[in-house]
């Protein structure tokens, strides 16, 4: 496991994912997704871009889908971590 984390540390990667729970981090949101349906449990550190952002992300809940693009940075509970990341596709 540690081999394969050590592959893909530092890639860049953009995916959908759905949403288990938000939380504020500073200025940032950590979001953990769910990882059932064949989905990857991840960290994701979203710097909100803009107002719009933060109005989306304080509006998600369980289920719902974000679009990010971040970098591979560390593996947490069998969760990566995403960490810069930023939120693609919101909806204006």
């Amino acid at each position: 496991r540690e081999d394969t984390f050590n592959q893909i540390k530092g890639k860049a990667v953009s995916w959908s994912v759905p949403v288990y729970e938000v939380e504020r981090d500073g200025s940032d949101y950590k979001i953990q997704t769910s990882e059932d349906d064949g989905n990857v449990g991840t960290f994701v550190y979203i710097t909100p871009q803009s107002q719009e952002d933060t109005n989306y992300i304080s509006q998600l809940k369980t289920g719902d889908y974000i679009t990010f693009k971040g970098v591979i940075n560390d593996v947490i509970m069998r969760n990566l971590v995403i960490k810069p990341a930023v939120l693609i596709g919101v909806p204006q």
